[in-house]
This record gives C-alpha cells, structure tokens and sequence, in this order.
C-alpha cells in the first residue's frame, strides 16, 4: 500500500511523505499490507492518502464517506479538514448532491450551491 499511494509522489510537484498522508487517513499500521488485504473503508483511505500526497490546491471529494463506518468516515473528513489547515488545500466535498467547501476563515463547511454553512460543530446555519 505505501508503494501505491509512493507512486502518485513520482508525478507531484511538491509532494507530501506517503506516509504522513497515510498516517492522517489512521493507515500507518498498514503500510506493508497489499489492497486485497484491506477492507473497503481501508481502500477508500488509500484513495484519499493518493490526493493528500500531491499536496493539491484543490481537493474534488465525490461521497469521500459515502462507503465508510462512521468512524472511519470521520478520520477521512479529519484528514481532508488537515490536508486544508496545514497544505492549504481547499476541499470541494459532495454528499447527497449536495456540493460543500470550507470558508475563507476555514472553520466553516459552506454549501455551494444553496448558500448554508455547516460549522465544524455541525449546526446548520442559513446565509
């Protein structure tokens, strides 16, 4: 798996470590393990340990969590929420057909398309 995600790192202009990005996506414990021996939430991880390590501008998420247990769902938000504070990649995150993206302050998920916020606490805030 550190293999799969090393790859994308030979095609970045500034990369992340492979394993700093696996590490923020709560994989660093596998790292030696192949795909099929990892479980969809897993896989789903490594995809966006993929994105992480190019160290983008833009993160394009469709359904990030969509296949995930909550808690794992939760570690892969945490991580893109991350790649945002520290890479200052701005994520543009799809959930139900639904498009959101943070704030400029960075505290804040924004509906795109009709105008709502959702704060980092999860309230629902009309704009």
């Amino acid at each position: 798996m550190l293999e799969n995600v090393a790859l994308v790192k030979e095609i970045a202009e500034r990369p992340l470590d492979p394993r700093e990005a696996l590490r923020l996506v709560g994989l660093d414990k596998r790292l030696d393990h192949f795909p099929s021996q990892l479980s969809g939430g897993e896989q789903q991880c490594v995809a966006v340990a993929r994105a992480i390590v190019k160290s983008p501008d833009v993160l394009l998420c469709d359904e990030p969590t969509g296949t995930l247990d909550y808690e794992t769902g939760k570690v892969v938000l945490a991580a893109i929420a991350r790649a945002n504070e520290q890479f200052g990649a701005t994520p543009f995150i799809r959930f139900c057909r639904k498009l959101f993206s943070y704030d400029s302050s960075g505290n804040d998920l924004r509906s795109i398309s009709e105008g709502t916020r959702c704060s980092k606490a999860g309230n629902l805030i009309d704009l």
